[in-house]
């Protein structure tokens, strides 16, 4: 019930091709599209973890980029039996892959044929709506639709968000990196040192 509150919530803050693709995926494999929906959404109300990092620079041998990410969910939770690296070729937007989960059409770390990439780490805070953009669907778009890292902050700071979350994202033409610092009504912008 608590889960399909927060997708009617959600819901529209989600565009409409996220919902569309949702219900070809349930159409395709025959899993109800209530669960699509709620795989979707769970991150708004479930504790968050995970680690993110980039360095480059004088960081780095030949100052090249890295971007790293590593998932600290719960174990043998069956999560890790589903794990998939999808490619994405959606018409008039950047192509990327994801790392993720089997049934997720969202994104929780990936990059795009531009050199951003994107990963996250939770942050707990009193300042959350469920009246947003849930995460892996704030990341996917943020891989369709930027190009750059003035494109990434765009969005980043200006997208209805849920809960506390801090991004880091890596642009390996430049080489540079921004993390964000974000909750439902705030977002801190953070270059490198």
């Amino acid at each position: 019930f608590i889960v399909d509150v927060t997708w009617a919530l959600c819901s529209s803050y989600i565009p409409d091709r996220f919902k569309r693709e949702m219900e070809g995926l349930a159409d395709a494999t025959g899993v109800d599209l209530k669960v699509i929906r709620r795989s979707h959404v769970i991150s708004v109300i479930t504790e968050r973890g995970c680690s993110s990092f980039a360095v480059w620079g004088k960081g780095t041998v030949g100052g090249k980029l890295f971007h790293g990410r590593n998932f600290d969910w719960i174990l043998n939770a069956g999560l890790e039996d589903t794990a998939v690296l999808a490619l994405y070729e959606p018409d008039g937007m950047n192509r990327f892959a994801s790392v993720g989960y089997a049934g997720l059409l969202g994104v929780l770390s990936g990059m795009n044929m531009e050199g951003i990439s994107i990963g996250q780490i939770g942050a707990v805070t009193k300042d959350k709506s469920l009246r947003g953009l849930p995460l892996e669907l704030l990341q996917r778009r943020l891989l369709e639709e930027c190009s750059n890292l003035d494109q990434a902050t765009q969005l980043m700071t200006t997208v209805k968000r849920t809960v506390g979350f801090n991004f880091v994202v890596a642009d390996g033409k430049v080489p540079d990196a921004r993390a964000y610092e974000t909750t439902a009504g705030h977002a801190v912008v953070f270059g490198p040192a």
